[in-house]
């Protein structure tokens, strides 16, 4: 494989404490589907590099708190991030090694390092700049207390690999080596099925007028589990491994399946689509042969959710064996959630609080209710999405 190494320096704004608990999630790499933290940064620890197929291996190498960071992959791979604290700002300097991970790369790489290695040099010291830029972004986000992670919108669905970190503990559930999902030691699974499709939307809340937009549409057959925690979607089948479908979407993602059915074949090997709604979030569900989501259908399920400020998310399940399945699913899933709210909010019972006996009827006897949009199954003291929130997970 071809290397390139790239060096970078400059001055963040914000505090050496900020900056390096910003540093330290490594989520400012740029070029990577997604970094995966399984240790804390200290010497020997892993993290996992994932970029459309590739896995690559690293291990925190040297850690200094708040001066040194430095790690190693397995490929070549490699990173040092330096501190130095200087008042309100913070100087760092940054020396990576770049590593083309495709054999056409590396092959291309190796041919502009003959004809015009001076360009190869200047961008990958402009990549490690860049690199700089994406932290300082975060850090000065970290220090108006909005964090990137916290506010970043949630797609409900993301590439799961077998037996690794989760990406997003909220919305992305743990599988183990085998594809199995991993449950809380008090989990149990009370209903199983599939969906025949799955997609979700958002929009900005606004009381009724809001402009819902695709986020994601599946054709694949989706496997829900339903436990006393949360709903879990699974899509092993997935055409387009690379995901591509679940930010384009429509034509232009129609026009990639081509290219990009033939590599799924080996690299969904180890992976899977998965999304999860945990019963904490959801605020209500929507079914119905005239309820008016945009992939509503008599046999399908719609749970809303709110992620703070003001974003509204839907995902929409197709029963696989229609309205009457659609309806059990529902019911099943009203009352498992309104179960696990009525443990975290215990301390309400004996209160006169209109929201908590409306919490106690609905457990008892779910039920919906006609609304503009549909047969609505209310789900009174749900939780906006937050990485923050106070009650705990899972």
């Amino acid at each position: 494989m071809y290397s390139m190494s790239g060096q970078a320096s400059r001055e963040i704004d914000g505090d050496i404490a900020n900056v390096w608990a910003e540093a330290i999630t490594l989520q400012w790499l740029n070029g990577w589907d997604s970094v995966l933290i399984s240790d804390p940064p200290a010497p020997g620890g892993d993290f996992w590099l994932i970029d459309d197929g590739h896995r690559i291996r690293c291990k925190w190498t040297r850690v200094v708190p708040q001066r040194i960071l430095e790690w190693l992959g397995d490929n070549g791979e490699a990173g040092r991030l330096s501190l130095r604290d200087a008042g309100q700002r913070t100087s760092v300097s940054y020396d990576a090694v770049y590593v083309a991970q495709a054999v056409a790369d590396s092959a291309i790489a190796g041919f502009l390092n003959i004809v015009a290695r001076g360009k190869m040099q200047r961008d990958s010291n402009n990549h490690a700049n860049n690199e700089l830029n994406s932290l300082s972004f975060r850090v000065a986000r970290r220090l108006k207390g909005n964090p990137v992670d916290d506010n970043a919108g949630r797609r409900m669905l993301e590439i799961c690999e077998f037996g690794m970190q989760t990406t997003d503990p909220d919305v992305v559930p743990l599988l183990d080596a085998e594809g199995r999902l991993i449950l809380a030691d008090d989990e149990q699974v009370v209903w199983s099925g599939d969906a025949t499709t799955a997609a979700a939307e958002d929009a900005t809340a606004a009381a009724g007028r809001e402009q819902w937009r695709t986020l994601w549409d599946s054709p694949e057959t989706a496997h829900l589990t339903l436990t006393t925690k949360r709903l879990v979607y699974v899509i092993p089948q997935f055409t387009r491994a690379d995901g591509s479908w679940i930010i384009v979407g429509g034509l232009a993602g129609a026009a990639l399946v081509g290219a990009s059915a033939l590599r799924a074949r080996w690299q969904r090997n180890g992976r899977a689509l998965a999304g999860q709604i945990r019963h904490l979030h959801l605020l209500n569900l929507i079914t119905g042969p005239n309820s008016r989501p945009t992939f509503s259908s008599p046999a399908t399920v719609t749970a809303t959710m709110l992620q703070l400020p003001d974003r509204l998310l839907r995902v929409s399940l197709t029963a696989t064996h229609g309205p009457d399945q659609a309806l059990e699913l529902a019911r099943i899933w009203t009352k498992a959630a309104c179960a696990d709210r009525l443990g975290r909010f215990a301390y309400l019972e004996g209160s006169q609080s209109d929201k908590w006996k409306e919490l106690q009827a609905q457990y008892v006897d779910p039920s919906s209710t006609n609304h503009f949009y549909g047969d609505l199954w209310g789900l009174p003291l749900g939780c906006a999405l937050t990485r923050n929130h106070p009650y705990g997970l899972p």
